[in-house]
């Protein structure tokens, strides 16, 4: 998920989006099964506790979702270093959880000025699969899916080069990874909203040929308007002849801030059962919340309009926000 200033330089679109979707809508009901693997959770398993274990088993959730940072992991030029990365995999290979690790970002020393640009050239893609192969090779058979970037369409934030760029990033990501690891599970996409032309560019590009499922975010002000989302971006991908999987990789509201999706107390397990049951409904194959902790305890709870620090499901010390049991009333009712 990106920066309060992403978010704030989106304010506009957004608000049309958010509130162009207010009609009720019918939820379609898939044709398959709903997989029992369906919950996951953003931001979670670093470091595994106790607590948060018993916290995510109550809730269902079998999926937990990290970035692998390129800049954490080559700090510099041929230095590794995968401490955190290794306690993180295997503490979450303990708890019985699911690893989905997102492979992105830049790391300053690639770039002559030695600053980080959210941006690859295609001079500096070969070194970007050098560490998409180090990171892939090593946790080959413990990482249950890898997913290429976040959110490249936001270009106030994680991506600031041609979008022509990225194409090629993500399609060359996507051979490296499958060179190292027949059997992986990718995904690709992770697109903020339905940008359409961005998508339809990037099927033209081939970058999703080799994938196994493409990723988005349908943040919207209410539930209606991220199945609205939803619907969208299923009827365009299969416009493009796409049969795979979708996953949503992200999607939550805050409980504070200014973001137009801000829900308070009363209605939040509502949005969130209702969220939840629709997304299965229509055939998601996982769906990721944003996010389990905020970094704060109830009663330490922040004076801000930065809606950032609202999407947890629960505070710092683990106590359930009000209406988090729906949650897991929707996710064990679809298992």
């Amino acid at each position: 998920m990106s920066t309060i200033q992403r978010r704030i330089m989106a304010l506009p679109a957004l608000c049309l989006g958010f509130f162009s979707c207010a009609t009720a809508i019918v939820p379609p009901v898939s044709s398959g099964p709903i997989p029992a693997d369906i919950a996951g959770v953003a931001h979670a398993g670093d470091p595994v506790s106790a607590a948060e274990n018993a916290l995510m088993d109550e809730l269902g959730i079998v999926w937990v979702r990290n970035d692998f940072r390129w800049s954490s992991i080559e700090p510099q030029k041929g230095v590794w270093d995968f401490s955190r990365y290794d306690r993180m995999v295997e503490d979450n290979i303990a708890s019985g959880r699911k690893m989905l690790s997102v492979l992105g970002f830049d790391t300053g020393w690639v770039h002559k000025n030695g600053k980080s640009r959210d941006y690859i050239s295609p001079e500096e893609l070969p070194y970007f699969l050098n560490y998409v192969e180090q990171v892939v090779t090593r946790y080959k058979g413990k990482v249950d899916a890898w997913e290429i970037w976040n959110e490249p369409d936001v270009y106030v934030r994680f991506w600031k080069g041609p979008a022509k760029d990225f194409y090629a990033l993500s399609k060359a990501a996507a051979q490296k990874i499958r060179e190292c690891d027949p059997d992986a599970k990718i995904i690709a996409g992770s697109f903020f909203r339905v940008p359409t032309a961005f998508i339809k560019n990037m099927f033209k590009s081939g970058a999703l040929d080799d994938v196994d499922g493409i990723a988005f975010h349908p943040y919207a002000a209410t539930p209606k308007g991220a199945l609205a989302l939803y619907d969208t971006f299923a009827a365009l991908v299969r416009e493009q002849g796409y049969s795979g999987e979708i996953w949503v990789t992200e999607v939550g509201y805050p409980t504070g801030g200014i973001y137009p999706s801000r829900v308070g107390e009363k209605k939040y397990g509502a949005y969130i059962y209702d969220t939840l049951i629709g997304l299965a409904r229509r055939g998601a194959r996982t769906i990721f919340w944003y996010q389990l902790t905020e970094g704060y305890t109830r009663a330490n709870t922040p004076h801000t309009l930065n809606s950032e620090r609202f999407f947890g499901l629960a505070y710092k010390d683990y106590e359930k926000k009000p209406g988090v049991d729906e949650f897991a009333k929707a996710v064990h009712g679809l298992k």
